[in-house]
């Protein structure tokens, strides 16, 4: 979508004979109202990776609804003042569009763009306070997913014209796929618990780099009775049990050990 937006934008700018003011205003004025679903979703995926079996965190969801809020009213009253009504003022100057039909950053373009850094930076401090619940798989694949964006931008930032902010963010968003791919393949659908697969390929590797100086421990649990909440309270309810179950496992055990 976005950077459908973008190469919309720059076509009805490159276009300007054939389009209108108000297609290219209209065009670059949707692209800024979306431009910070991606960063707001990569927060929310955080939050889940954090919490896989519980609620996030109240904050979280407050803090994306408020920055969304403040971007739509910003992007607006760009629209209303310098698309609508046309006043030569650089009060709320995001972007504006000359009666030619040319693209033209205002006066707060660089100060908009260090607010679309914010999500990031909240989301990369969310992560860092939060380290220590986090399997080290998972770590280089968050921290890095925002690089090539950033990258992107800041080089488009400097050097009007290059396109780079969206493809950077599509190499981060198929990073963050295959991540998410892998994890699906390892993982146990219901629990998220590694599956039996990981767990031969994780047993390997440890005793292959065993050494007498290094513990190398296991624990085996049994759920006693388990088949008679199955037959009590039914399926729904044993399948929560059984990720109940895999949740205390996991707080009673420490960030490098593992439950499969």
């Amino acid at each position: 979508l976005m950077l459908a937006l973008e190469n919309l934008s720059a076509g009805l700018e490159s276009l300007s004979y054939l389009s209108s003011r108000s297609l290219v205003f209209a065009a670059n004025t949707a692209y800024f109202l979306f431009h910070p679903i991606p960063s707001l979703a990569f927060i929310l995926y955080a939050d889940h990776l954090i919490h896989p079996m519980s609620k996030s965190e109240p904050f979280v969801k407050r803090y994306i609804l408020v920055y969304f809020l403040l971007n739509t009213v910003f992007v607006s009253t760009n629209l209303f003042i310098h698309g609508l009504l046309q006043l030569e003022t650089r009060v709320f100057e995001l972007f504006t569009v000359t009666d030619s039909g040319r693209y033209l950053r205002g006066s707060c373009f660089t100060g908009y763009m260090l607010f679309l850094y914010l999500p990031i930076v909240y989301a990369l401090l969310y992560l860092c306070t939060r380290v220590a619940r986090m399997d080290r798989k998972e770590r280089f694949t968050l921290f890095f997913f925002p690089v090539p964006a950033i990258l992107g931008s800041l080089l488009q930032l400097f050097v009007p014209g290059m396109n780079l902010v969206w493809p950077g963010a599509c190499l981060s968003i198929l990073i963050l796929h295959i991540h998410m791919q892998v994890r699906e393949l390892n993982e146990d659908y219901l629990t998220s618990a590694y599956n039996r697969r990981y767990l031969d390929f994780y047993l390997n590797a440890r005793i292959r780099s065993w050494t007498p100086s290094r513990i190398l421990a296991g624990l085996m649990i049994d759920m006693d009775d388990f088949k008679g909440i199955n037959d009590r309270f039914g399926h729904e309810t044993g399948d929560r049990a059984l990720v109940c179950a895999v949740d205390i496992m996991r707080r009673a055990l420490r960030h490098v050990d593992m439950v499969a």
